[in-house]
Protein backbone atom coordinates (compact mmCIF):
# COMPACT_ATOMS: atom_id res chain seq x y z
CA UNK A 1 0.00 0.00 0.00
CA UNK A 2 0.99 3.40 -0.45
CA UNK A 3 2.22 5.66 1.73
CA UNK A 4 0.08 8.41 3.18
CA UNK A 5 1.25 12.17 4.05
CA UNK A 6 0.32 10.76 7.27
CA UNK A 7 2.70 8.50 7.00
CA UNK A 8 5.49 10.37 5.95
CA UNK A 9 4.75 12.79 9.21
CA UNK A 10 4.82 10.28 11.57
CA UNK A 11 7.69 8.87 10.08
CA UNK A 12 9.59 12.30 10.51
CA UNK A 13 9.99 12.78 7.02
CA UNK A 14 8.03 15.90 6.39
CA UNK A 15 6.55 18.33 9.19
CA UNK A 16 3.37 19.44 9.05
CA UNK A 17 2.97 23.44 8.82
CA UNK A 18 1.07 26.53 7.48
CA UNK A 19 2.99 27.15 3.93
CA UNK A 20 5.05 24.04 4.31
CA UNK A 21 4.22 22.43 0.71
CA UNK A 22 4.67 24.50 -2.80
CA UNK A 23 3.21 23.60 -6.25
CA UNK A 24 4.15 25.42 -9.28
CA UNK A 25 1.98 25.52 -12.70
CA UNK A 26 2.32 27.87 -15.54
CA UNK A 27 3.10 31.73 -14.45
CA UNK A 28 1.73 30.79 -11.06
CA UNK A 29 3.67 29.51 -7.24
CA UNK A 30 0.99 28.61 -4.40
CA UNK A 31 1.88 27.78 -0.69
CA UNK A 32 -0.50 24.77 0.49
CA UNK A 33 -0.70 23.98 4.25
CA UNK A 34 -0.06 20.33 5.96
CA UNK A 35 -2.26 19.82 8.85
CA UNK A 36 -1.24 16.98 11.84
CA UNK A 37 -3.71 14.65 10.24
CA UNK A 38 -2.09 14.71 6.78
CA UNK A 39 -4.86 16.29 5.15
CA UNK A 40 -3.75 19.66 3.33
CA UNK A 41 -5.70 23.31 2.85
CA UNK A 42 -5.25 25.95 0.18
CA UNK A 43 -7.12 28.73 -0.73
CA UNK A 44 -9.43 28.06 1.78
CA UNK A 45 -10.60 24.39 1.32
CA UNK A 46 -9.32 21.25 2.63
CA UNK A 47 -8.23 17.83 0.63
CA UNK A 48 -7.86 14.05 1.74
CA UNK A 49 -5.30 13.60 -1.11
CA UNK A 50 -2.65 15.37 -2.67
CA UNK A 51 -3.37 14.71 -6.58
CA UNK A 52 -7.23 16.32 -5.90
CA UNK A 53 -5.73 19.97 -4.18
CA UNK A 54 -3.25 19.63 -7.26
CA UNK A 55 -5.91 19.45 -9.57
CA UNK A 56 -7.87 21.52 -8.15
CA UNK A 57 -5.29 24.23 -8.11
CA UNK A 58 -4.12 23.60 -11.89
CA UNK A 59 -8.36 23.67 -12.79
CA UNK A 60 -8.20 27.04 -11.05
CA UNK A 61 -5.82 28.14 -13.78
CA UNK A 62 -6.37 25.86 -16.75
CA UNK A 63 -10.35 24.80 -16.75
CA UNK A 64 -9.69 22.26 -18.98
CA UNK A 65 -7.19 20.07 -16.93
CA UNK A 66 -8.52 17.16 -16.48
CA UNK A 67 -6.16 14.86 -14.20
CA UNK A 68 -2.70 15.79 -11.86
CA UNK A 69 -0.40 13.60 -10.02
CA UNK A 70 -0.30 15.65 -6.86
CA UNK A 71 2.83 13.16 -5.36
CA UNK A 72 4.94 14.74 -8.43
CA UNK A 73 3.58 18.35 -8.34
CA UNK A 74 3.65 19.23 -4.32
CA UNK A 75 6.97 20.26 -3.24
CA UNK A 76 8.04 19.54 0.35
CA UNK A 77 11.46 22.16 0.63
CA UNK A 78 11.52 21.86 -3.52
CA UNK A 79 11.45 18.15 -3.68
CA UNK A 80 8.44 16.20 -4.81
CA UNK A 81 6.79 13.93 -2.26
CA UNK A 82 6.90 10.94 -4.51
CA UNK A 83 10.51 11.28 -3.98
CA UNK A 84 10.05 11.48 -0.12
CA UNK A 85 7.53 8.93 0.00
CA UNK A 86 11.05 6.37 -1.55
CA UNK A 87 12.60 7.04 1.93
CA UNK A 88 9.59 5.55 3.84
CA UNK A 89 10.95 2.01 5.49
CA UNK A 90 10.17 -0.99 4.35
CA UNK A 91 7.95 -2.89 6.86
CA UNK A 92 10.25 -5.79 8.15
CA UNK A 93 8.64 -9.13 6.60
CA UNK A 94 7.59 -12.12 9.07
CA UNK A 95 9.61 -15.09 6.91
CA UNK A 96 7.08 -17.49 8.98
CA UNK A 97 4.70 -16.96 6.86
CA UNK A 98 4.42 -18.30 3.94
CA UNK A 99 3.28 -16.23 1.10
CA UNK A 100 2.08 -17.35 -2.38
CA UNK A 101 4.00 -14.92 -4.93
CA UNK A 102 1.61 -14.32 -7.56
CA UNK A 103 2.93 -13.52 -11.53
CA UNK A 104 2.53 -10.20 -12.87
CA UNK A 105 0.34 -10.07 -15.56
CA UNK A 106 1.89 -9.84 -18.96
CA UNK A 107 1.84 -6.40 -20.97
CA UNK A 108 2.57 -6.59 -24.44
CA UNK A 109 4.11 -3.15 -25.03
CA UNK A 110 5.11 -3.77 -28.21
CA UNK A 111 2.08 -2.65 -30.20
CA UNK A 112 0.98 1.27 -30.51
CA UNK A 113 3.75 2.89 -29.54
CA UNK A 114 2.19 6.30 -29.33
CA UNK A 115 -2.07 5.41 -27.99
CA UNK A 116 -4.02 8.67 -28.56
CA UNK A 117 -6.06 8.46 -25.29
CA UNK A 118 -9.38 10.96 -25.48
CA UNK A 119 -10.12 12.14 -21.83
CA UNK A 120 -13.08 13.38 -22.80
CA UNK A 121 -11.92 17.08 -23.54
CA UNK A 122 -9.14 16.52 -25.45
CA UNK A 123 -6.57 13.73 -27.15
CA UNK A 124 -3.95 12.85 -25.03
CA UNK A 125 -0.81 11.04 -26.69
CA UNK A 126 0.41 8.44 -24.68
CA UNK A 127 4.02 6.93 -25.58
CA UNK A 128 3.56 2.76 -24.96
CA UNK A 129 7.74 2.08 -25.38
CA UNK A 130 8.50 -0.76 -23.42
CA UNK A 131 10.65 1.55 -21.35
CA UNK A 132 7.38 2.62 -19.21
CA UNK A 133 6.77 -0.65 -18.14
CA UNK A 134 6.00 -0.02 -14.87
CA UNK A 135 3.80 3.06 -15.67
CA UNK A 136 0.28 3.87 -16.06
CA UNK A 137 -1.96 6.66 -17.25
CA UNK A 138 -5.65 6.53 -17.12
CA UNK A 139 -5.92 2.69 -16.75
CA UNK A 140 -3.68 1.84 -19.88
CA UNK A 141 -0.39 -0.30 -18.31
CA UNK A 142 2.88 0.01 -19.99
CA UNK A 143 2.20 3.63 -20.84
CA UNK A 144 3.56 7.27 -20.20
CA UNK A 145 2.31 10.87 -21.29
CA UNK A 146 4.51 11.51 -23.95
CA UNK A 147 5.76 15.36 -22.46
CA UNK A 148 6.69 13.11 -19.30
CA UNK A 149 8.44 10.08 -21.18
CA UNK A 150 11.97 9.72 -20.25
CA UNK A 151 12.12 6.73 -23.09
CA UNK A 152 14.95 6.56 -25.39
CA UNK A 153 12.95 8.37 -28.44
CA UNK A 154 11.16 10.98 -26.44
CA UNK A 155 13.91 11.55 -23.56
CA UNK A 156 15.69 14.63 -25.22
CA UNK A 157 12.28 16.33 -25.08
CA UNK A 158 11.22 15.61 -21.42
CA UNK A 159 14.13 16.93 -19.95
CA UNK A 160 13.97 20.08 -22.43
CA UNK A 161 10.78 20.60 -20.85
CA UNK A 162 11.83 20.13 -17.74
CA UNK A 163 14.85 22.79 -17.86
CA UNK A 164 12.94 25.04 -19.67
CA UNK A 165 10.29 24.49 -17.65
CA UNK A 166 12.36 25.12 -14.41
CA UNK A 167 14.15 28.18 -15.91
CA UNK A 168 10.74 30.09 -16.27
CA UNK A 169 10.04 28.87 -12.89
CA UNK A 170 13.30 30.40 -11.70
CA UNK A 171 12.63 33.39 -13.29
CA UNK A 172 9.07 33.82 -11.79
CA UNK A 173 10.72 33.89 -8.23
CA UNK A 174 13.01 35.80 -9.18
CA UNK A 175 10.39 38.57 -10.49
CA UNK A 176 8.69 38.40 -7.41
CA UNK A 177 11.38 38.85 -5.25
CA UNK A 178 12.68 41.86 -7.67
CA UNK A 179 15.82 40.33 -7.91
CA UNK A 180 17.56 43.82 -9.42
CA UNK A 181 20.71 41.94 -10.75
CA UNK A 182 18.44 39.23 -12.59
CA UNK A 183 16.43 42.07 -13.57
CA UNK A 184 19.21 43.84 -14.91
CA UNK A 185 21.30 41.37 -16.74
CA UNK A 186 18.80 38.56 -17.55
CA UNK A 187 15.40 40.44 -18.18
CA UNK A 188 17.55 43.79 -19.30
CA UNK A 189 15.27 46.12 -17.38
CA UNK A 190 14.62 46.85 -13.82
CA UNK A 191 11.24 45.53 -12.64
CA UNK A 192 8.99 48.71 -13.10
CA UNK A 193 10.78 49.22 -16.54
CA UNK A 194 9.67 45.67 -17.74
CA UNK A 195 6.70 46.12 -16.63
CA UNK A 196 5.54 49.26 -18.43
CA UNK A 197 6.91 47.54 -21.43
CA UNK A 198 4.88 44.61 -21.39
CA UNK A 199 2.15 47.10 -20.77
CA UNK A 200 3.15 49.06 -23.85
CA UNK A 201 3.11 46.17 -25.81
CA UNK A 202 0.14 45.11 -24.85
CA UNK A 203 -1.52 47.89 -25.77
CA UNK A 204 -0.01 47.53 -29.15
CA UNK A 205 -0.56 44.22 -29.72
CA UNK A 206 -4.99 44.23 -28.19
CA UNK A 207 -5.43 47.64 -29.70
CA UNK A 208 -8.80 46.91 -31.38
CA UNK A 209 -9.66 43.96 -30.06
CA UNK A 210 -10.26 44.59 -26.37
CA UNK A 211 -12.54 47.78 -25.41
CA UNK A 212 -10.94 50.79 -23.90
CA UNK A 213 -11.60 50.01 -20.60
CA UNK A 214 -9.01 46.85 -20.53
CA UNK A 215 -6.45 48.86 -22.44
CA UNK A 216 -5.94 51.03 -19.71
CA UNK A 217 -5.03 48.44 -17.06
CA UNK A 218 -1.73 48.42 -15.55
CA UNK A 219 0.39 45.31 -14.92
CA UNK A 220 -0.91 44.25 -11.69
CA UNK A 221 -4.59 44.35 -13.09
CA UNK A 222 -3.82 42.81 -16.09
CA UNK A 223 -2.23 39.71 -13.82
CA UNK A 224 -5.11 39.97 -11.33
CA UNK A 225 -7.26 39.62 -15.09
CA UNK A 226 -5.58 36.42 -15.79
CA UNK A 227 -3.26 37.77 -18.49
CA UNK A 228 0.17 35.78 -18.51
CA UNK A 229 3.75 36.49 -19.74
CA UNK A 230 4.64 34.08 -22.30
CA UNK A 231 7.79 34.14 -24.83
CA UNK A 232 7.06 35.11 -28.53
CA UNK A 233 9.62 32.44 -29.97
CA UNK A 234 8.86 29.36 -27.71
CA UNK A 235 10.99 27.47 -26.04
CA UNK A 236 10.67 24.60 -27.01
CA UNK A 237 12.83 25.74 -30.75
CA UNK A 238 15.95 24.80 -28.71
CA UNK A 239 15.71 21.64 -28.13
CA UNK A 240 18.01 20.37 -30.42
CA UNK A 241 20.69 22.26 -28.57
CA UNK A 242 23.09 19.91 -26.91
CA UNK A 243 26.24 22.23 -26.13
CA UNK A 244 25.64 23.97 -22.20
CA UNK A 245 26.67 26.88 -23.49
CA UNK A 246 24.56 27.39 -26.56
CA UNK A 247 21.56 26.20 -24.55
CA UNK A 248 22.59 29.04 -22.21
CA UNK A 249 23.27 31.70 -25.16
CA UNK A 250 19.66 30.65 -26.14
CA UNK A 251 17.52 30.65 -22.80
CA UNK A 252 19.74 34.02 -22.73
CA UNK A 253 17.63 35.34 -25.44
CA UNK A 254 14.60 33.62 -24.12
CA UNK A 255 13.89 35.16 -21.23
CA UNK A 256 14.87 38.85 -22.47
CA UNK A 257 12.35 41.42 -22.84
CA UNK A 258 12.40 41.67 -26.18
CA UNK A 259 11.36 38.04 -26.60
CA UNK A 260 8.41 38.28 -23.75
CA UNK A 261 4.42 39.71 -24.30
CA UNK A 262 1.52 39.45 -22.19
CA UNK A 263 -1.20 37.12 -23.86
CA UNK A 264 -4.90 35.68 -22.58
CA UNK A 265 -4.49 33.05 -20.77
CA UNK A 266 -6.64 30.56 -22.23
CA UNK A 267 -10.17 30.45 -24.59
CA UNK A 268 -12.34 30.63 -21.39
CA UNK A 269 -10.77 34.23 -20.59
CA UNK A 270 -10.59 35.35 -24.14
CA UNK A 271 -14.38 34.40 -24.58
CA UNK A 272 -14.82 36.08 -21.13
CA UNK A 273 -13.44 39.50 -22.91
CA UNK A 274 -15.42 39.11 -26.51
CA UNK A 275 -12.08 38.09 -28.55
CA UNK A 276 -12.29 35.68 -30.98
CA UNK A 277 -10.49 32.20 -30.65
CA UNK A 278 -10.32 31.33 -34.10
CA UNK A 279 -9.11 34.31 -35.53
CA UNK A 280 -6.64 35.30 -32.35
CA UNK A 281 -5.43 32.45 -31.46
CA UNK A 282 -2.02 33.81 -31.36
CA UNK A 283 -2.84 35.95 -28.70
CA UNK A 284 -4.29 33.19 -26.50
CA UNK A 285 -1.47 31.34 -24.97
CA UNK A 286 -3.43 27.77 -24.72
CA UNK A 287 -4.29 28.16 -28.19
CA UNK A 288 -1.08 28.56 -29.96
CA UNK A 289 -0.07 25.32 -30.20
CA UNK A 290 3.36 25.48 -30.84
CA UNK A 291 2.58 28.27 -33.79
CA UNK A 292 5.65 30.78 -34.17
CA UNK A 293 4.78 34.22 -35.21
CA UNK A 294 5.88 35.37 -38.71
CA UNK A 295 9.94 36.99 -38.17
CA UNK A 296 9.93 35.94 -34.82
CA UNK A 297 12.67 33.55 -34.98
CA UNK A 298 14.23 37.18 -37.04
CA UNK A 299 13.23 39.40 -33.82
CA UNK A 300 14.77 36.78 -31.82
CA UNK A 301 18.06 36.26 -33.22
CA UNK A 302 18.85 39.82 -33.41
CA UNK A 303 18.50 40.01 -29.53
CA UNK A 304 22.16 40.43 -28.24
CA UNK A 305 22.00 39.07 -24.35
CA UNK A 306 24.99 40.39 -22.08
CA UNK A 307 27.75 38.33 -20.61
CA UNK A 308 26.00 38.05 -16.96
CA UNK A 309 23.06 36.45 -18.52
CA UNK A 310 25.19 34.00 -20.18
CA UNK A 311 27.00 33.41 -17.32
CA UNK A 312 23.94 32.96 -14.72
CA UNK A 313 22.52 30.03 -17.59
CA UNK A 314 25.10 29.06 -18.01
CA UNK A 315 25.29 28.17 -14.36
CA UNK A 316 21.56 27.30 -14.07
CA UNK A 317 22.06 24.56 -16.92
CA UNK A 318 25.24 22.80 -15.54
CA UNK A 319 23.21 22.38 -11.91
CA UNK A 320 20.32 20.80 -14.03
CA UNK A 321 22.83 18.58 -15.50
CA UNK A 322 24.59 17.55 -12.66
CA UNK A 323 21.27 16.50 -10.57
CA UNK A 324 19.79 14.52 -13.79
CA UNK A 325 20.58 11.69 -12.07
CA UNK A 326 18.40 13.14 -9.14
CA UNK A 327 15.50 13.76 -11.37
CA UNK A 328 15.56 10.24 -13.12
CA UNK A 329 15.43 8.15 -10.15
Amino acid sequence: MKPTLKDLIDAGLISPGSGVLEIHYRDTIAKVTLLKDGKLTWNKQTFDRPSTMSLKFKMSIFPQRSTDNGWDSLLYKGIPLHKIVEKVPTPEVDTNKIVEKVPAPEVDCSVDTITNYHDGRSVRPLCRDSFNINNSQYGIPCSQHVPDCMCPTHRAGSLWRKLTGSARVDRNNKMMKNNNEYMKHVIGMTLDEYHNYLVGDFQKNFNEILPYEMLIKNFEELRAEKFVIDEIFPRCEGKHLVDPRDIAIFLAKVFNYRNTQLLLHNNVEARKHGVDTKQFKMFINSSKNGSVCPDAENEFNQIEPSEEAISYMLEFVNKFIENLPKLEL
